[in-house]
């Protein structure tokens, strides 16, 4: 049928189900700030955004922005050239993006569930960080070597999940309380 050979199909449903979140995030996930801290009406002019920055990136939060800025981008880039790299590389299609883009899915699931909260807890957010870029850097090296459908999954799955340990472990380093505010 038209519906499950067409390509927007994975854009209709991932629409539909964020329009079914909504309610679902309003209704079940009240606001964290009691009224009282809650800031209204007009305030004391903000610094410029780019002098925030400019603050920012001489803070001791400066290298955990950095790499949050560089780990997004590479993966931007993974992300937008990987179906033409396998398409001139392998010849593949939809099919074997869907199967790859599954098991990354799956894969990345069971990482957030099982491992990232106790990895963080056990070995710490610099060293998740660590591991996670290397594991990041290894999977883009390796994915210029693979040779089929299987050894791609495995590099882009390694990459992935290198990425899958960066991302909480920052955002759990710059959540914590600093010396500069």
């Amino acid at each position: 049928s038209h519906l499950t050979q067409s390509f927007r199909t994975p854009f209709f449903v991932a629409a539909g189900l964020v329009a079914l979140l909504i309610p679902l995030a309003w209704a079940y996930l009240p606001e964290s700030l009691p009224r009282e801290r809650r800031v209204t009406g007009t305030q004391d002019k903000k610094p410029h955004r780019l002098r925030e920055l400019a603050n920012a990136l001489k803070g001791e939060l400066a290298l955990y922005f950095v790499i949050a800025f560089l780990i997004s981008f590479a993966a931007a880039n993974l992300e937008g050239i990987f179906a033409y790299f396998s398409l001139d590389k392998f010849g593949f299609g939809s099919r074997e993006m869907g199967i790859i883009f599954t098991v990354i899915g799956v894969v990345s699931v069971l990482m957030q569930v099982l491992l990232v909260g106790p990895a963080i807890n056990r070995f710490g957010e610099n060293r998740l960080i660590l591991v996670g870029l290397v594991g990041t850097a290894v999977g883009f090296v390796l994915l210029t070597r693979s040779w089929n459908l299987f050894s791609l999954t495995v590099f882009v799955v390694i990459n992935m999940a290198g990425g899958s340990l960066v991302r909480p472990g920052l955002s759990s380093a710059v959540s914590k309380p600093t010396q500069t505010g």
